[in-house]
């Protein structure tokens, strides 16, 4: 995934979400097989507290706007350091400018854009579903 476009916001990108889960099949990666596995936008001022506000901000967006996204409230640990951010999937990460956008309008106060080295660290997501049973025992997100 390319970003087009310079951001003003602190975004962390996760090239190797899941480290070492090929290996254990012996799978070889090169490195045009790797692919983003999340976007991370750094938010200013924002715990746990307001996971409510940013899940009723969310479903605002989604209904008054034609973009394809999902998000989850995560905390990244960059250099031991525990972050807040907003973990971003898209279909069209071209959209990510108005995506953001949206959010500040609602009143998301993002970090701002600094140079972070590469580095592994500790995400922790806190992701919720709204399950539609299909049939006895099967459920879709």
């Amino acid at each position: 995934m390319a970003l087009d476009r310079a951001f003003t916001e602190l975004l962390l990108v996760s090239f190797d979400p899941y480290p070492g889960l090929h290996e254990e099949y012996f799978l070889p990666t090169s490195g045009k097989d790797k692919k983003t596995g999340s976007v991370f936008i750094v938010v200013r001022n924002f715990d746990a507290c307001h996971e409510d506000e940013l899940i009723r901000i969310t479903m605002d967006i989604k209904r008054e706007h034609q973009i394809h996204f999902d998000i989850a409230l995560s905390v990244v640990h960059v250099f031991k350091e525990p972050v807040f951010a907003i973990r971003v999937h898209m279909e069209d990460y071209g959209r990510l400018h108005e995506l953001i956008s949206l959010y500040r309008k609602a009143g998301v106060n993002f970090q701002s854009n600094r140079k972070v080295n590469p580095t592994l660290s500790l995400i922790k997501i806190r992701r919720f579903f709204d399950l539609e049973n299909i049939e006895d025992g099967i459920y879709k997100d």
